[in-house]
């Protein structure tokens, strides 16, 4: 998996999912990036409720053959998978973030616009999802990874505070390789607590201000083969 366009500002990390996938019946791979720290700062801007990367997400998941589309029926089985996915994803991220309550609930709206990726022309599925932020001052190993900022610089907001994602998925079954890929992303909108958060609408939402880089990294992605292994 290559990522050609992704700047600086972000970091990336790869995270085999078999465990976490285990109740959904799937494996495979998650090429995840996020907010790095910045100049200074000994935690990721994800966790930075004053960074326009502040709860912002990107990446890729291989799932081992199709079986990432069968865990919704009906009509709209696939959207609807993914839908499922984004939200069992997003709940287990928020429990090893320390969340006593992990929540998140994909609006059933779905907008579909076309892209290309790798050359492919696909389909982007953009829908949000109302969820909680996985700011915090506990000691998880997962949150003692991502650093979190002191009290004061978390601007007031509470642990877990309501959040709202902006989502973007595109996915589909890759036969050469029996896998599926799912390309991934997210931006984040939430309401400040008695005045304080971030100072203005761009940042109390920075999903207009993301959307085209969000783009840009999403028509980056290519799929590749791992060299093989001697």
């Amino acid at each position: 998996m290559q990522l050609t366009v992704l700047p600086s500002t972000w970091k990336v990390e790869t995270q085999v999912m078999d465990t976490i996938w285990q109740p959904l019946g799937l494996h495979g791979v998650n090429y995840h990036a996020y907010g790095a720290p910045g100049a200074g700062r000994h935690y990721a801007a994800r966790s930075d409720p004053s960074s326009e990367l502040y709860q912002a997400s990107f990446g890729v998941y291989t799932v081992t053959g199709d079986s990432a589309f069968r865990l919704a029926t009906g009509r709209n089985y696939a959207i609807e998978s993914m839908r499922k996915l984004a939200d069992y994803d997003q709940r287990a991220w928020l429990a090893a973030m320390g969340d006593p309550q992990p929540f998140a609930r994909s609006d059933t709206i779905v907008d579909m616009q076309k892209i290309t990726i790798d050359g492919v022309e696909r389909t982007l599925c953009l829908f949000h999802m109302q969820t909680h932020s996985d700011l915090n001052s506990g000691a998880t190993p997962l949150t003692a990874h991502m650093g979190m900022p002191s009290k004061a610089m978390r601007q007031m907001l509470p642990p877990y505070h309501p959040l709202s994602l902006h989502e973007y998925y595109a996915f589909w079954y890759d036969a050469q390789r029996r896998a599926t890929i799912i390309v991934y992303a997210s931006s984040s909108a939430y309401i400040p607590v008695q005045g304080w958060g971030r100072r203005s609408p761009m940042y109390t939402d920075n999903g207009v201000g993301l959307d085209k880089q969000l783009h840009d990294m999403i028509r980056g992605v290519r799929i590749v083969d791992a060299p093989a292994s001697h």
